[in-house]
């Protein structure tokens, strides 16, 4: 299992906002793949999956933020 981190989209971003799971837990989803559509402080961002495997857990919900680097949510690697 591997975490998926809230990724810095830009050099001054501290946290992010979920706006909404493109995929929901136990769905599967393909390296690249969008998974997530994070606001910043300035802009929407679209997230692709940097793993390949199972979405099988979501840490942060919709509406939900999160700190640069803390863990959204885990996939199973496959």
């Amino acid at each position: 299992m591997v975490e998926v981190k809230m990724p810095r989209f830009d050099p001054l971003m501290e946290e992010g906002r979920i706006v909404e799971w493109r995929k929901k837990e136990g769905d599967s989803v393909m390296k690249d793949e969008i998974l997530v559509i994070i606001e910043g402080e300035k802009t929407t961002f679209e997230f692709p999956s940097p793993y390949t495997g199972k979405l099988s857990r979501i840490l942060k919900k919709e509406d939900e933020v999160a700190k640069v680097g803390e863990t959204i949510a885990i996939i199973e690697e496959t």
